[in-house]
Protein backbone atom coordinates (compact mmCIF):
# COMPACT_ATOMS: atom_id res chain seq x y z
CA UNK A 1 0.00 0.00 0.00
CA UNK A 2 1.36 3.40 -1.04
CA UNK A 3 -0.02 6.92 -1.29
CA UNK A 4 -0.01 8.96 -4.49
CA UNK A 5 -1.07 12.56 -5.07
CA UNK A 6 -1.00 14.88 -8.08
CA UNK A 7 -2.10 18.37 -9.11
CA UNK A 8 -2.45 20.40 -12.29
CA UNK A 9 -4.13 23.76 -12.44
CA UNK A 10 -3.95 27.53 -11.96
CA UNK A 11 -2.18 27.62 -8.60
CA UNK A 12 1.56 28.37 -8.69
CA UNK A 13 2.39 26.24 -5.61
CA UNK A 14 1.88 22.72 -6.97
CA UNK A 15 4.77 21.42 -4.84
CA UNK A 16 3.20 22.64 -1.60
CA UNK A 17 -0.20 21.20 -2.55
CA UNK A 18 1.38 17.82 -3.30
CA UNK A 19 3.31 17.83 0.00
CA UNK A 20 0.10 18.62 1.86
CA UNK A 21 -1.61 15.71 0.09
CA UNK A 22 1.23 13.31 0.87
CA UNK A 23 1.13 14.23 4.55
CA UNK A 24 -2.57 13.33 4.55
CA UNK A 25 -1.66 9.99 2.94
CA UNK A 26 1.37 9.15 5.08
CA UNK A 27 -0.52 6.37 6.83
CA UNK A 28 -0.34 4.51 3.49
CA UNK A 29 3.47 4.44 3.54
CA UNK A 30 6.20 5.53 5.97
CA UNK A 31 9.32 4.21 4.24
CA UNK A 32 10.13 7.05 1.85
CA UNK A 33 8.58 9.90 -0.10
CA UNK A 34 9.20 11.95 -3.20
CA UNK A 35 7.86 14.80 -5.34
CA UNK A 36 8.38 15.86 -8.98
CA UNK A 37 7.13 19.18 -10.38
CA UNK A 38 7.75 21.15 -13.54
CA UNK A 39 8.90 24.67 -12.62
CA UNK A 40 7.83 27.77 -14.50
CA UNK A 41 11.31 27.98 -16.08
CA UNK A 42 10.71 24.56 -17.69
CA UNK A 43 13.09 22.62 -15.42
CA UNK A 44 12.02 19.49 -13.50
CA UNK A 45 12.47 19.59 -9.74
CA UNK A 46 12.71 16.09 -8.26
CA UNK A 47 13.21 15.47 -4.54
CA UNK A 48 13.20 12.08 -2.77
CA UNK A 49 13.98 11.05 0.81
CA UNK A 50 14.04 7.93 2.99
CA UNK A 51 11.84 8.02 6.10
CA UNK A 52 8.60 9.66 7.12
CA UNK A 53 7.54 12.87 5.43
CA UNK A 54 6.69 14.40 8.83
CA UNK A 55 6.98 18.20 8.68
CA UNK A 56 9.22 18.27 5.59
CA UNK A 57 8.92 21.22 3.23
CA UNK A 58 10.03 21.90 -0.32
CA UNK A 59 11.99 25.01 -1.27
CA UNK A 60 9.97 27.88 -2.69
CA UNK A 61 8.96 26.80 -6.21
CA UNK A 62 6.70 28.26 -8.89
CA UNK A 63 4.91 25.34 -10.49
CA UNK A 64 1.43 24.41 -11.69
CA UNK A 65 1.81 20.66 -12.27
CA UNK A 66 3.41 17.72 -10.48
CA UNK A 67 3.11 14.35 -8.75
CA UNK A 68 4.13 12.84 -5.41
CA UNK A 69 4.35 9.52 -3.60
CA UNK A 70 4.74 8.11 -0.11
CA UNK A 71 6.02 4.52 -0.15
CA UNK A 72 5.41 1.27 1.66
CA UNK A 73 8.27 -0.83 0.30
CA UNK A 74 7.54 -4.07 -1.57
CA UNK A 75 10.05 -4.55 -4.40
CA UNK A 76 13.45 -3.23 -3.41
CA UNK A 77 14.76 -2.01 -0.06
CA UNK A 78 14.13 1.30 1.67
CA UNK A 79 16.59 3.51 -0.22
CA UNK A 80 16.48 6.89 -1.92
CA UNK A 81 16.91 5.27 -5.35
CA UNK A 82 13.91 3.02 -4.71
CA UNK A 83 11.72 5.92 -3.60
CA UNK A 84 9.20 7.25 -6.14
CA UNK A 85 8.84 9.14 -8.46
CA UNK A 86 10.80 7.13 -11.03
CA UNK A 87 11.98 8.42 -14.40
CA UNK A 88 13.01 6.97 -17.74
CA UNK A 89 16.52 7.41 -19.18
CA UNK A 90 15.67 10.85 -20.60
CA UNK A 91 13.87 12.24 -17.55
CA UNK A 92 10.88 13.11 -19.76
CA UNK A 93 8.57 10.44 -18.32
CA UNK A 94 7.97 10.44 -14.57
CA UNK A 95 5.99 7.75 -12.75
CA UNK A 96 4.31 7.19 -9.39
CA UNK A 97 2.60 3.89 -8.74
CA UNK A 98 0.56 2.07 -6.11
CA UNK A 99 0.41 -1.67 -6.69
CA UNK A 100 2.56 -4.46 -8.09
CA UNK A 101 3.76 -5.11 -11.64
CA UNK A 102 3.75 -8.90 -11.45
CA UNK A 103 5.60 -9.39 -14.76
CA UNK A 104 8.23 -6.71 -14.17
CA UNK A 105 11.13 -9.21 -14.28
CA UNK A 106 10.44 -10.27 -17.86
CA UNK A 107 9.76 -6.68 -18.96
CA UNK A 108 12.98 -5.48 -17.33
CA UNK A 109 15.04 -8.14 -19.11
CA UNK A 110 13.66 -7.01 -22.47
CA UNK A 111 14.37 -3.35 -21.70
CA UNK A 112 17.91 -4.05 -20.47
CA UNK A 113 18.66 -5.78 -23.77
CA UNK A 114 17.57 -2.60 -25.55
CA UNK A 115 20.02 -0.50 -23.55
CA UNK A 116 17.85 0.98 -20.83
CA UNK A 117 19.66 1.88 -17.61
CA UNK A 118 17.81 1.23 -14.34
CA UNK A 119 18.55 3.18 -11.16
CA UNK A 120 16.36 1.22 -8.73
CA UNK A 121 15.34 -2.30 -7.70
CA UNK A 122 11.64 -1.54 -7.98
CA UNK A 123 8.98 -2.96 -10.27
CA UNK A 124 7.67 0.58 -10.87
CA UNK A 125 10.69 1.85 -12.79
CA UNK A 126 9.90 -0.66 -15.53
CA UNK A 127 6.82 1.41 -16.37
CA UNK A 128 8.87 4.53 -17.13
CA UNK A 129 11.32 2.68 -19.38
CA UNK A 130 8.58 0.72 -21.15
CA UNK A 131 6.84 4.01 -22.04
CA UNK A 132 10.16 5.50 -23.15
CA UNK A 133 10.83 2.57 -25.46
CA UNK A 134 7.38 2.68 -27.04
CA UNK A 135 7.54 6.48 -27.38
CA UNK A 136 10.36 6.03 -29.93
CA UNK A 137 7.79 4.86 -32.48
CA UNK A 138 4.59 6.54 -31.24
CA UNK A 139 4.56 9.95 -29.56
CA UNK A 140 0.88 9.87 -28.55
CA UNK A 141 0.75 9.56 -24.71
CA UNK A 142 -2.81 8.24 -24.78
CA UNK A 143 -1.87 5.38 -27.11
CA UNK A 144 1.20 4.69 -24.99
CA UNK A 145 -0.89 4.41 -21.84
CA UNK A 146 -3.38 2.09 -23.54
CA UNK A 147 -0.48 -0.12 -24.53
CA UNK A 148 0.88 -0.01 -20.99
CA UNK A 149 -2.46 -1.21 -19.63
CA UNK A 150 -2.12 -4.33 -21.76
CA UNK A 151 1.59 -4.84 -21.06
CA UNK A 152 1.66 -4.84 -17.26
CA UNK A 153 0.08 -7.54 -15.11
CA UNK A 154 -1.23 -7.12 -11.58
CA UNK A 155 -3.21 -4.57 -9.61
CA UNK A 156 -1.97 -1.03 -10.12
CA UNK A 157 -2.82 2.64 -10.01
CA UNK A 158 -0.32 4.51 -12.21
CA UNK A 159 0.15 8.23 -12.79
CA UNK A 160 2.42 9.04 -15.73
CA UNK A 161 3.67 12.64 -15.87
CA UNK A 162 4.79 13.89 -19.29
CA UNK A 163 6.48 17.24 -18.47
CA UNK A 164 7.05 18.32 -22.09
CA UNK A 165 3.34 18.01 -22.89
CA UNK A 166 2.37 19.13 -19.35
CA UNK A 167 -0.15 16.33 -18.99
CA UNK A 168 -0.86 13.57 -16.49
CA UNK A 169 -2.26 10.19 -17.46
CA UNK A 170 -3.82 7.83 -14.96
CA UNK A 171 -4.51 4.13 -15.34
CA UNK A 172 -6.36 2.12 -12.71
CA UNK A 173 -6.80 -1.60 -12.17
CA UNK A 174 -7.42 -2.92 -8.66
CA UNK A 175 -5.57 -0.27 -6.64
CA UNK A 176 -7.65 2.80 -5.73
CA UNK A 177 -7.34 6.25 -7.29
CA UNK A 178 -9.67 9.21 -6.81
CA UNK A 179 -10.09 12.29 -9.03
CA UNK A 180 -11.35 15.66 -7.78
CA UNK A 181 -11.72 19.18 -9.12
CA UNK A 182 -12.35 22.73 -7.97
CA UNK A 183 -12.13 26.15 -9.63
CA UNK A 184 -8.35 26.22 -9.20
CA UNK A 185 -7.38 22.85 -10.62
CA UNK A 186 -7.53 19.07 -10.84
CA UNK A 187 -6.40 16.63 -8.15
CA UNK A 188 -5.57 12.92 -7.89
CA UNK A 189 -5.15 10.90 -4.69
CA UNK A 190 -5.12 7.33 -3.40
CA UNK A 191 -7.75 8.19 -0.81
CA UNK A 192 -10.54 10.82 -0.73
CA UNK A 193 -9.42 11.99 2.72
CA UNK A 194 -6.49 13.74 0.98
CA UNK A 195 -8.96 15.61 -1.26
CA UNK A 196 -11.20 17.13 1.36
CA UNK A 197 -9.07 20.24 1.92
CA UNK A 198 -9.60 21.11 -1.75
CA UNK A 199 -12.92 19.69 -2.91
CA UNK A 200 -15.85 17.49 -1.91
CA UNK A 201 -16.62 16.59 -5.55
CA UNK A 202 -14.76 13.38 -6.40
CA UNK A 203 -14.83 10.51 -8.84
CA UNK A 204 -13.55 7.00 -8.05
CA UNK A 205 -11.99 5.51 -11.17
CA UNK A 206 -13.28 2.11 -12.26
CA UNK A 207 -10.97 -0.73 -13.25
CA UNK A 208 -9.40 -0.31 -16.72
CA UNK A 209 -10.41 3.34 -16.94
CA UNK A 210 -7.89 5.97 -18.01
CA UNK A 211 -7.91 9.66 -17.18
CA UNK A 212 -6.07 12.46 -18.96
CA UNK A 213 -5.44 15.72 -17.07
CA UNK A 214 -3.94 18.97 -18.35
CA UNK A 215 -4.31 22.72 -18.34
CA UNK A 216 -7.25 22.51 -20.74
CA UNK A 217 -9.20 20.14 -18.48
CA UNK A 218 -9.70 16.40 -18.31
CA UNK A 219 -11.00 13.47 -20.32
CA UNK A 220 -12.04 10.05 -19.04
CA UNK A 221 -11.81 6.92 -21.19
CA UNK A 222 -13.38 3.54 -20.53
CA UNK A 223 -11.63 0.20 -21.01
CA UNK A 224 -12.38 0.30 -24.76
CA UNK A 225 -10.87 3.76 -25.23
CA UNK A 226 -14.24 5.48 -25.56
CA UNK A 227 -14.80 8.86 -23.90
CA UNK A 228 -16.92 8.53 -20.78
CA UNK A 229 -18.84 11.18 -18.84
CA UNK A 230 -17.91 11.65 -15.19
CA UNK A 231 -20.58 11.72 -12.50
CA UNK A 232 -19.05 13.14 -9.34
CA UNK A 233 -19.78 11.90 -5.81
CA UNK A 234 -20.08 14.42 -2.96
CA UNK A 235 -17.96 13.49 0.05
CA UNK A 236 -19.94 13.35 3.29
CA UNK A 237 -17.34 15.02 5.51
CA UNK A 238 -15.86 18.48 5.95
CA UNK A 239 -12.36 20.00 5.99
CA UNK A 240 -12.23 19.96 9.78
CA UNK A 241 -12.69 16.18 9.76
CA UNK A 242 -9.34 15.79 8.00
CA UNK A 243 -7.41 18.00 10.45
CA UNK A 244 -5.99 17.23 13.89
CA UNK A 245 -7.70 20.15 15.57
CA UNK A 246 -6.87 20.16 19.30
CA UNK A 247 -5.46 16.62 19.29
CA UNK A 248 -1.76 15.71 18.99
CA UNK A 249 -2.46 12.47 17.06
CA UNK A 250 -5.18 11.26 14.71
CA UNK A 251 -5.66 8.08 16.72
CA UNK A 252 -6.48 10.09 19.85
CA UNK A 253 -8.84 12.31 17.87
CA UNK A 254 -10.61 9.29 16.37
CA UNK A 255 -10.99 7.63 19.79
CA UNK A 256 -12.72 10.76 21.07
CA UNK A 257 -14.99 10.88 18.02
CA UNK A 258 -16.56 7.49 18.78
CA UNK A 259 -19.53 8.77 20.85
CA UNK A 260 -20.49 11.18 18.04
CA UNK A 261 -20.20 8.41 15.45
CA UNK A 262 -22.41 6.00 17.41
CA UNK A 263 -25.01 8.70 18.06
CA UNK A 264 -25.05 9.60 14.38
CA UNK A 265 -25.75 5.97 13.46
CA UNK A 266 -28.65 5.84 15.95
CA UNK A 267 -30.09 9.08 14.56
CA UNK A 268 -29.68 8.48 10.82
CA UNK A 269 -29.55 4.75 10.00
CA UNK A 270 -32.84 3.40 11.42
CA UNK A 271 -34.78 3.41 8.13
CA UNK A 272 -31.82 1.98 6.18
CA UNK A 273 -31.37 -0.82 8.69
CA UNK A 274 -35.07 -1.67 8.48
CA UNK A 275 -34.80 -1.99 4.69
CA UNK A 276 -31.64 -4.10 4.86
CA UNK A 277 -33.24 -6.39 7.46
CA UNK A 278 -35.84 -7.40 4.87
CA UNK A 279 -33.09 -8.55 2.50
CA UNK A 280 -31.42 -10.51 5.31
CA UNK A 281 -34.72 -12.27 6.08
CA UNK A 282 -35.05 -13.37 2.45
CA UNK A 283 -31.49 -14.68 2.19
CA UNK A 284 -30.80 -18.40 2.19
CA UNK A 285 -27.27 -18.35 3.57
CA UNK A 286 -25.64 -15.22 4.99
CA UNK A 287 -21.88 -14.63 4.96
CA UNK A 288 -19.90 -11.94 6.83
CA UNK A 289 -16.45 -11.25 5.35
CA UNK A 290 -13.64 -8.78 5.99
CA UNK A 291 -9.87 -8.38 6.30
CA UNK A 292 -7.90 -7.55 9.44
CA UNK A 293 -10.07 -5.73 11.98
CA UNK A 294 -13.06 -6.02 9.64
CA UNK A 295 -12.76 -9.80 9.92
CA UNK A 296 -13.04 -9.46 13.71
CA UNK A 297 -16.21 -7.42 13.11
CA UNK A 298 -17.45 -10.38 11.06
CA UNK A 299 -16.76 -12.75 13.96
CA UNK A 300 -18.50 -10.43 16.42
CA UNK A 301 -21.40 -10.03 14.01
CA UNK A 302 -21.85 -13.80 13.72
CA UNK A 303 -22.05 -13.99 17.52
CA UNK A 304 -24.53 -11.08 17.76
CA UNK A 305 -26.78 -12.54 15.04
CA UNK A 306 -26.78 -15.90 16.83
CA UNK A 307 -27.48 -14.55 20.33
CA UNK A 308 -29.89 -11.73 19.43
CA UNK A 309 -31.60 -12.67 16.16
CA UNK A 310 -31.28 -16.47 16.41
CA UNK A 311 -29.82 -16.52 12.89
CA UNK A 312 -26.81 -18.47 11.65
CA UNK A 313 -24.07 -16.54 9.85
CA UNK A 314 -20.86 -17.81 8.25
CA UNK A 315 -17.95 -15.50 9.15
CA UNK A 316 -14.83 -15.68 6.99
CA UNK A 317 -11.60 -13.80 6.49
CA UNK A 318 -11.46 -12.64 2.88
CA UNK A 319 -8.27 -14.55 2.09
CA UNK A 320 -10.04 -17.84 2.93
CA UNK A 321 -13.43 -17.05 1.42
CA UNK A 322 -12.57 -19.26 -1.57
CA UNK A 323 -13.24 -22.32 0.63
CA UNK A 324 -16.89 -21.21 0.88
CA UNK A 325 -17.43 -20.20 -2.75
CA UNK A 326 -19.06 -23.50 -3.75
CA UNK A 327 -21.84 -22.80 -1.22
CA UNK A 328 -22.63 -19.33 -2.60
CA UNK A 329 -25.76 -19.23 -4.76
CA UNK A 330 -28.30 -16.73 -6.08
CA UNK A 331 -30.21 -16.73 -2.78
CA UNK A 332 -27.10 -16.01 -0.68
CA UNK A 333 -26.29 -12.66 0.94
CA UNK A 334 -22.65 -11.66 1.35
CA UNK A 335 -22.08 -8.84 3.85
CA UNK A 336 -18.71 -7.18 3.22
CA UNK A 337 -17.07 -4.95 5.84
CA UNK A 338 -14.44 -2.41 4.77
CA UNK A 339 -13.74 1.08 6.10
CA UNK A 340 -12.21 2.25 2.83
CA UNK A 341 -14.32 0.16 0.47
CA UNK A 342 -11.10 -0.54 -1.47
CA UNK A 343 -9.63 -3.61 0.29
CA UNK A 344 -8.29 -5.64 -2.63
CA UNK A 345 -8.72 -9.13 -1.12
CA UNK A 346 -12.30 -8.26 -0.22
CA UNK A 347 -13.12 -6.87 -3.68
CA UNK A 348 -11.85 -10.12 -5.22
CA UNK A 349 -14.25 -12.09 -3.00
CA UNK A 350 -17.17 -9.91 -4.01
CA UNK A 351 -16.43 -10.49 -7.69
CA UNK A 352 -16.53 -14.25 -7.08
CA UNK A 353 -19.78 -13.98 -5.12
CA UNK A 354 -21.35 -11.94 -7.92
CA UNK A 355 -20.34 -14.60 -10.44
CA UNK A 356 -22.54 -16.94 -8.37
CA UNK A 357 -25.36 -14.33 -8.49
CA UNK A 358 -25.28 -13.67 -4.73
CA UNK A 359 -26.57 -10.37 -3.35
CA UNK A 360 -24.02 -8.03 -1.77
CA UNK A 361 -24.43 -5.77 1.26
CA UNK A 362 -21.60 -3.26 1.71
CA UNK A 363 -20.88 -1.86 5.18
CA UNK A 364 -18.35 0.86 4.40
CA UNK A 365 -17.30 4.38 5.28
CA UNK A 366 -16.76 5.74 1.77
CA UNK A 367 -19.63 6.43 -0.64
CA UNK A 368 -18.50 5.95 -4.22
CA UNK A 369 -15.76 3.46 -3.29
CA UNK A 370 -15.36 0.23 -5.27
CA UNK A 371 -17.23 -1.86 -2.70
CA UNK A 372 -20.00 0.75 -2.49
CA UNK A 373 -20.45 0.69 -6.27
CA UNK A 374 -20.44 -3.10 -6.51
CA UNK A 375 -23.03 -3.66 -3.78
CA UNK A 376 -26.76 -4.26 -4.17
CA UNK A 377 -27.43 -2.79 -0.71
CA UNK A 378 -25.36 -0.40 1.42
CA UNK A 379 -25.00 0.76 5.00
CA UNK A 380 -22.68 3.74 5.45
CA UNK A 381 -20.67 4.16 8.65
CA UNK A 382 -20.60 7.97 8.23
CA UNK A 383 -17.65 8.04 10.60
CA UNK A 384 -15.58 10.62 8.72
CA UNK A 385 -12.02 9.96 7.56
CA UNK A 386 -10.03 7.49 9.65
CA UNK A 387 -6.28 8.08 9.28
CA UNK A 388 -4.77 6.15 12.17
CA UNK A 389 -3.47 2.75 11.07
CA UNK A 390 -5.13 1.10 14.09
CA UNK A 391 -8.87 1.41 13.56
CA UNK A 392 -11.06 2.86 16.32
CA UNK A 393 -14.23 4.71 15.30
CA UNK A 394 -14.78 2.73 12.08
CA UNK A 395 -14.61 -0.55 14.03
CA UNK A 396 -17.04 0.80 16.64
CA UNK A 397 -19.38 2.02 13.90
CA UNK A 398 -19.48 -1.41 12.23
CA UNK A 399 -20.31 -3.10 15.53
CA UNK A 400 -23.06 -0.54 16.24
CA UNK A 401 -24.63 -1.16 12.82
CA UNK A 402 -24.53 -4.96 13.24
CA UNK A 403 -26.00 -4.63 16.73
CA UNK A 404 -28.90 -2.55 15.40
CA UNK A 405 -29.43 -4.92 12.47
CA UNK A 406 -29.51 -8.00 14.73
CA UNK A 407 -32.09 -6.36 16.99
CA UNK A 408 -34.15 -5.23 13.98
CA UNK A 409 -34.33 -8.87 12.89
CA UNK A 410 -35.34 -9.85 16.43
CA UNK A 411 -38.00 -7.12 16.64
CA UNK A 412 -36.19 -5.37 19.51
CA UNK A 413 -34.69 -2.34 17.75
CA UNK A 414 -35.90 -0.01 20.51
CA UNK A 415 -33.75 -1.87 23.06
CA UNK A 416 -30.74 -1.68 20.73
CA UNK A 417 -31.04 2.11 20.50
CA UNK A 418 -31.30 2.38 24.28
CA UNK A 419 -28.23 0.20 24.72
CA UNK A 420 -26.21 2.26 22.25
CA UNK A 421 -27.27 5.54 23.85
CA UNK A 422 -26.04 4.15 27.16
CA UNK A 423 -22.79 3.16 25.43
CA UNK A 424 -22.40 6.73 24.16
CA UNK A 425 -22.78 8.08 27.71
CA UNK A 426 -20.37 5.55 29.16
CA UNK A 427 -17.70 6.21 26.51
CA UNK A 428 -18.02 9.96 27.06
CA UNK A 429 -17.67 9.48 30.82
CA UNK A 430 -14.64 7.24 30.36
CA UNK A 431 -12.92 9.68 27.98
CA UNK A 432 -13.66 12.63 30.24
CA UNK A 433 -12.06 10.90 33.22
Amino acid sequence: MCGIFAYVGKKQNAGDLIMEGLKALEYRGYDSWGVAVKKQDGQIYLEKHVGKIGQAKLPRLSSTIGIGHTRWATHGGVTRDNAHPHTDCTGNIIIVHNGIVENYTSLKKQLLKKGHIFKSETDTEVIAHWLEEKKKTDNDPLKLMRGLASAIKGMSAVIAFFPEEEVLYVYKYGSPIVFGQNNDGLYLASDPSAMILHTKQVYFLEDNEMLQLGRSGYELYDGHGEIKKITFTTLAYDKEDALLGKYPYFMLKEIHEQPKVIQNIIDTQASNITKVAEFVKKADGTYFIGCGSAYHVSLSGAYLFSKIANRHVNAAIASEFSYLESFIKNTSLVVAFSQSGETIDLISCIRKAQENKAKILAVTNVPGSTLYRMADHRLLLQAGPEKAVATTKAYTAKIAIIYLLAHELAGTIKKAKEDLRLAVSEIQRFLKN
